[in-house]
């Protein structure tokens, strides 16, 4: 924690130019007197710090003095402090702070040639920075969860890490309702709290999934060429009239709402598991719109 201040205040300083230890003091809820002895240990650690006294007096750092950059360029940076910045949560925001620390330019440039948008709802923001304390503190975390079929359970978990992948968010966890490693979806989170009960990390499975990954081959019309290029760049054979993807799911209910999503444009070739799910799930869709017609 004493750690973490030192850094903070450095951040500070360097930021926002001159400081007073009331300021300080008030930031990062510690008397002024150790506010005084933080600076020192700043000042001994060889960031020069410079007192002024009266109305407009404080703290800053020395003038011209900067801490040094040594492998990443200014747009390097610039490009993973608006990505940690389009997070929103606070633990990638204290790492955006500390980043700012070390190139003050950061805070300054409006010209940015990558941009990020990686927003979450509120209520999601609030789950990632649960869960991500609760892996910090080896703390059990209890949720209710809504599968992708509707079915509706609580689970108490012990939080291993967080994935975001293709613009969801992924938090892996040892269930302790089914015993086993699992995968859930933030987005399919509700009431989560951070219980008191401390746990020791368990060894993990061979895989999160508890399942090994289905081999899938599809047929696409060319008339979708760029959105299949898109989705399975590296996976994808054109030919003449049809393009052809050879890749792997672990959900079924996924796979089935990806070949959904092309329509008439795509034909399972294989596995014959997921051709006789697509063509149940055509007849639900026929008897709705011929109920509908009545």
């Amino acid at each position: 924690m004493k750690l973490e201040r030192l850094l903070g205040i450095t951040t500070m300083l360097m930021t926002k130019g001159r400081v007073t230890a009331t300021t300080l003091a008030d930031r990062f809820e510690v008397s002024v007197r150790t506010i005084y002895r933080d600076l020192d240990l700043i000042n001994q650690s060889g960031i020069p710090i410079v007192s002024f006294p009266g109305t407009d007096g404080g703290y800053e750092i020395m003038d011209g003095f900067y801490l040094s950059k040594q492998h990443f360029s200014l747009e390097d940076m610039r490009t993973v402090y608006h990505l940690l910045q389009s997070f929103d949560a606070s633990p990638f925001q204290a790492i955006s702070e500390k980043l700012a620390s070390v190139q003050p330019l950061l805070l300054t440039s409006d010209n940015h040639s990558v941009i990020f948008s990686l927003s979450s709802s509120e209520e999601e923001r609030t789950y990632i920075q649960k869960w991500t304390e609760a892996i910090h503190q080896m703390k059990q975390v209890s949720f209710t969860y809504t599968s992708g079929t509707g079915e509706v359970t609580t689970r108490t978990v012990e939080p291993r890490n967080l994935h975001f992948d293709y613009g969801t968010w992924y938090a892996e966890a040892f269930c302790l309702t089914r015993q086993a490693d699992r995968l859930f979806r933030l987005s399919r989170m509700k009431s989560l709290v951070v219980l008191v009960t401390n746990f020791t990390p368990k060894p993990r499975e061979s895989t999160p999934h508890s399942i090994s990954p289905t081999p899938l081959h599809l047929r696409f019309s060319q008339d979708v060429k760029q959105r299949v290029l898109e989705q399975f760049p590296e996976q994808t054979e054109s030919c003449k009239d049809h393009l052809y993807v050879h890749t792997a799911y672990y959900h079924p209910t996924y796979a089935l709402s990806i070949v959904l999503s092309y329509g008439s444009n795509v034909e399972v070739i294989s596995p014959l598991s997921l051709r006789k799910e697509v063509l149940e799930e055509i007849k639900k869709i026929t008897e709705i719109y011929n109920e509908g017609d009545k």
